[in-house]
């Protein structure tokens, strides 16, 4: 069985763009959460700091990844 690490190509060894395109957009969605999850920190701070309370919901808007 063949396997590429880049995830380009399929068990075969032949180019498929399906996979590598799924990969690639998990990829996306886990860098969009890790920046809202560091922007939410950093408002929570902001907020406790101000001696507030707050409730965030973002969105990204090129994934669609949602958080809160």
């Amino acid at each position: 069985m063949y396997e590429d690490p880049t995830g380009y190509r399929n068990s075969s060894g032949a180019p498929d763009p399906t996979a590598y395109r799924a990969v690639a957009r998990t990829q996306d969605e886990e860098a969009a959460t890790d920046r809202m999850l560091d922007l939410r920190r950093i408002i929570y701070a902001l907020a406790k700091h101000d001696g507030v309370w707050v409730t965030v919901a973002m969105q990204d808007k090129r994934t669609g990844v949602r958080l809160g």
